[in-house]
């Protein structure tokens, strides 16, 4: 029996209590990540995985990461260096847009965006900020959310 790969990575993720959504606005070309409630070096290793399996099928002008669900920080300094001197998951020159509307939250994403030293990414606090960023009035989904979460 075929089991498709997306299928079997959603069982695991979702196995192993990993949470954060993947949406995409088909007409203006922008994924959204939408991060759960807690921030673990797991849960985003497993992020980064699925956005580069969803731009392999989906290719998208811009990046959305909204970090304002999270309430707990679970990842060391030296975690978010590491990560920020991978190559990123996106595709270079694309913007990026963390929204941060915690002060920790807020400090991570500043951290990671200092270390990153990538023109296009940036840190804001509100998701309206984010949208005017990238000169966007809304952004609209329709069924199309990829949804990891512990049950």
């Amino acid at each position: 029996m075929f089991v498709h790969p997306r299928k079997l990575l959603l069982a695991r993720l979702e196995a192993e209590g990993l949470e954060f959504r993947i949406q995409f606005d088909e007409v203006q070309q922008v994924l959204l990540i939408t991060m759960g409630t807690v921030i673990t070096e797991d849960s985003v290793i497993a992020t980064r995985s699925a956005v580069r399996l969803f731009l392999k099928a989906k290719d998208s002008k811009s990046v959305i990461a909204d970090l304002s669900q999270v309430r707990h920080i679970e990842v060391s300094n030296d975690f978010v260096w590491d990560i920020a001197a991978r190559p990123p998951a996106l595709v270079t020159g694309r913007p990026c847009v963390l929204v941060a509307p915690k002060d920790a939250t807020y400090g991570m994403s500043r951290m990671f965006q200092i270390i990153r030293n990538t023109p296009k990414l940036e840190v804001v606090h509100s998701m309206k900020e984010a949208l005017e960023l990238l000169g966007l009035k809304a952004l609209s989904f329709e069924h199309n959310a990829l949804k990891l979460a512990h049950g």
